[in-house]
């Protein structure tokens, strides 16, 4: 015996009115101090302090601009030439995105020409892989960061 979930009518009717009067709420972001903590205790505080510093944008940007926080970390971990797994395990730790979230956010700034990946031997075990900032990314001054990844996305999907 079967029973496909959703199809009982009586669970629709008893959380229908809690949802429709519910409040909305925002979504939790970390806070600063969880960001600058696992950044720094996985690569250190230089890259920290550009973290959060990155993460300082113009609060009127639209929800959907291109350049999300992810991929402004991303860029800066190029920038600092860290590795691949470390710069992934440190996003996990600061709650900005998942491994998988990352993929995605790497794949896209190759596309675009920003980044590149170098591999670096191990003694033991799978080389691992640097991420390393193409000359477009490495050059600007931090506060350009992320007006050069919004030019270089946008004219990469056109």
């Amino acid at each position: 015996f079967r029973h496909r979930v959703g199809d009982d009518p009586t669970l629709r009717e008893l959380y229908a009115e809690p949802i429709a009067t519910a409040s909305t709420r925002r979504l939790r972001t970390p806070s600063r101090h969880r960001v600058y903590r696992a950044f720094d205790d996985r690569c250190g505080g230089g890259f920290a302090d550009d973290v959060v510093r990155v993460l300082d944008v113009d609060p009127s940007l639209s929800s959907e601009d291109l350049v999300d926080a992810r991929i402004r970390v991303y860029a800066v971990g190029a920038r600092h030439e860290l590795l691949d797994h470390d710069l992934r395990r440190a996003c996990e730790d600061a709650g900005i995105g998942s491994s998988s979230t990352f993929t995605r956010v790497k794949r896209r700034l190759i596309d675009a020409g920003l980044v590149g990946t170098e591999r670096v031997p191990q003694p033991v075990g799978r080389p691992r892989e640097r991420v390393v900032a193409e000359p477009d990314l490495a050059d600007p001054p931090l506060s350009a960061v992320g007006e050069t990844i919004r030019v270089a996305l946008e004219n990469g999907t056109q």
